[in-house]
C-alpha cells in the first residue's frame, strides 16, 4: 500500500475512476477516507477529486503520523488525520458527503461492520466510492506470500454488493474491473430524504451503466417510491430555490 509504485497508481488511474464515478469529483464535499496510510488518498481527493475537507482515519499511529509530515506543508483547514477503526467510526450519524475508500475494506477483519458504519456516516443522497481486491484475488498464491490479509470472510464483488444494499447503500454506476480483473470499483448511494421525510426506494437491485443511476440521487419526489407509503406525489421547490409547497387532499395531491 505505501510504496511510489501505488502513490502514483493513485494520483493518475484511481483518481480517474472515481471522477468517472462521482460525476467529474466531489467539489467542496466533506469526505471521509477511510485507511489513510501514508496520505496519498488525502492528496488525490483534495487535488483530483476538488473536496472541501477530507477527515482521514487509520488503524495504525505510525501511519497516521506519516501522513502528517506527508501533508504538513497543506493549510490545516483543509484536513484532519487520526486514528480510528473504520468498523467503529467517532463521528455523528450524516457527517460526510462522501466516503472514499482506496482498497482498504478488504484489510478490515470486521469489514462487515465498517460497511454499516459507513453507511450511518454517510448524509441521505451521500456516496461511498470504493476500490476493493476481490476473494478469489486474495486466495492467489501471489497474494498470500507476499500481502498480509486477513483469510476469514472475505469477498466477491456481489457479496460486497450485497452487503452494501443491506445497509441501505445501493449502487449508482456499474462495477467495474481492472488491473486484469484484480481490482472492482463502484460508487453506492444512501438514499436522499424526500419532502414527506420518508427515503427513496432504488429502482432496482442493479448496478446499471455508470451515468445512468439506479436510483433518484439527491432527489426529493418520491412518485410512490417513498418509504412514507404516503401520497403518490409530493409538491416540490424547484431547482432555482423557489418554494414548492405540498398540498394533499383526500388521496390526492397538487404539484
Amino acid at each position: 500500500m505505501n510504496n511510489p509504485i501505488r502513490a502514483a497508481h493513485q494520483h493518475r488511474r484511481e483518481a480517474e475512476w472515481f471522477k468517472t464515478l462521482s460525476g467529474q469529483g466531489l467539489t467542496g464535499e466533506r469526505v471521509l477516507e477511510i485507511g489513510s496510510g501514508r496520505g496519498v488518498g488525502v492528496e488525490v481527493i483534495l487535488d483530483r477529486l476538488g473536496a472541501g475537507h477530507v477527515t482521514a482515519l487509520d488503524v495504525d499511529p505510525e501511519q497516521v503520523e506519516r501522513a502528517r509530515r506527508r501533508l504538513r506543508g497543506r493549510s490545516p483547514r483543509s484536513f484532519a488525520l487520526g486514528t480510528g477503526d473504520a468498523a467503529s467510526i467517532e463521528a455523528a450519524s450524516g457527517s460526510f458527503d462522501a466516503v472514499v475508500d482506496f482498497g482498504i475494506l478488504h484489510h478490515v477483519p470486521r469489514w462487515r461492520d465498517a460497511v454499516a458504519e459507513i453507511g450511518r456516516v454517510l448524509r441521505p443522497g451521500g456516496r461511498l466510492l470504493f476500490e476493493q481486491v476481490p476473494r478469489h484475488v486474495l486466495d492467489t498464491w501471489a497474494f498470500r506470500t507476499f500481502t498480509e490479509h486477513p483469510r476469514a470472510d472475505r469477498f466477491e464483488a456481489a457479496e460486497f454488493t450485497a452487503e452494501l444494499a443491506r445497509v441501505g447503500l445501493h449502487g449508482s454506476g456499474q462495477l467495474r474491473t481492472h488491473v486484469g480483473g484484480m481490482v472492482f470499483v463502484g460508487s453506492a448511494v444512501r438514499p436522499a430524504l424526500t419532502t414527506c421525510g420518508g427515503t427513496l426506494k432504488p429502482r432496482s437491485g442493479r448496478w446499471g451503466r455508470i451515468g445512468s443511476p439506479t436510483l433518484d440521487d439527491g432527489a426529493r419526489t418520491c412518485h410512490g417510491r417513498c418509504s412514507c407509503r404516503g401520497p403518490s406525489a409530493h409538491a416540490v421547490a424547484a431547482s432555482s430555490g423557489s418554494a414548492g409547497k405540498e398540498r394533499t387532499k383526500a388521496g390526492s395531491a397538487t404539484v
